[in-house]
C-alpha cells in the first residue's frame, strides 16, 4: 500500500488459484476510500511474487506506479523456485473531474 500523490491510496493485492495461477491487482482509491481505478496483471503477462508498491507523481500529471518482486532465494524440494527480481513501472493518469 502507498499514498497516491494528490490524495488517496493504492493497494497491491496478490492471489493464486490452480486454474489461473498468480494474479496481481493494483487498486487506486480516492481520499474518501472509493475505488477510482484498478488494473489486473495475470498470465500471459509477467506475474511473479510482486510485493512492493510505490506511487510517484510525474511532471505531466500522471502517477507512476512501481511494482517490485524479489526472488527470496527460494527453494522447494531442493530446487530453486524460479522467482525473479523484477521492477515494473506503469503510468496512470487520473480521469478528469466532471
Amino acid at each position: 500500500m502507498d499514498n497516491v500523490p494528490g490524495g488517496g491510496l493504492a493497494y497491491l493485492l496478490r492471489s493464486f488459484s490452480p486454474l489461473r495461477g498468480n494474479t496481481v491487482k493494483l487498486k487506486v482509491l480516492d481520499p474518501a476510500g472509493r475505488l477510482v481505478d484498478q488494473m489486473e496483471i495475470a498470465r500471459p503477462l509477467t506475474v511473479d511474487n510482486l510485493e512492493g508498491l510505490a506511487a510517484v507523481a510525474r511532471p505531466d500529471g500522471a502517477i507512476r506506479f512501481y511494482l517490485i518482486a524479489d526472488d527470496n532465494f527460494g527453494f522447494s524440494e531442493g530446487r530453486p523456485t524460479g522467482q525473479r527480481t523484477l521492477l515494473m513501472a506503469f503510468d496512470w493518469r487520473p480521469r478528469a473531474k466532471r
